[in-house]
């Protein structure tokens, strides 16, 4: 029969470092266990943790890893270019989400009307997210003098949504 206490040593690690060494027993089931709470942040993305056990009857400490999945929103988000142009004239705007993991989709509105004439881009960004530019080309006209132009951007992942606007100024010919 094992002895009341199964677990000598219960270590939980993040990437070498050893988070915790307390653990809690169960005498009758012979259990131990370690609940680790942890404040995660985006650098903890893709981590690995594990756990350690050892006893007096084990010949070597039994392991398990798992690696971490971390979700998280874009820091900044940033509109580019000229918003202003004469009647019939080409704008060429930009809008720059930073790291996120899952990355964000861009949608871009003047007024109500959606754009769609748009180039998307995505990079490996920092904490293993991915960065997203999308650029826009739009052909203005006198009727859209004062309309607000936005870049939105959107995680279904986290329910993220932030937004950057200005308003348009057409010159007339």
């Amino acid at each position: 029969m094992l002895p009341p206490m199964f677990f000598k040593l219960l270590s939980i690690l993040q990437e070498g470092e050893v988070l915790s060494t307390t653990w809690g027993e169960e005498v009758v089931g012979q259990k131990s266990r370690n609940i680790l709470r942890l404040k995660i942040t985006p650098a903890d993305n893709q981590a690995e943790l594990s756990c350690e056990s050892a006893n007096i009857v084990s010949l070597s400490p039994l392991s398990i890893t798992r690696k971490i999945t971390v979700f998280f929103d874009p820091e900044e988000l940033t509109l580019s270019g000229s918003l202003e142009a004469v009647e019939g004239q080409e704008l060429n705007l930009s809008c720059h989400a930073s790291s996120s993991n899952p990355p964000v989709k861009i949608r871009w509105w003047l007024g109500y009307k959606e754009l769609n004439n748009t180039i998307v881009k995505m990079e490996e960004g920092e904490n293993g997210g991915m960065t997203t530019t999308s650029n826009v080309t739009h052909r203005v006209s006198r009727e859209e003098n004062g309309l607000r132009l936005t870049c939105e951007a959107f995680n279904n992942g986290t329910h993220f949504s932030k937004i950057q606007a200005a308003k348009l100024t057409v010159y007339c010919k």
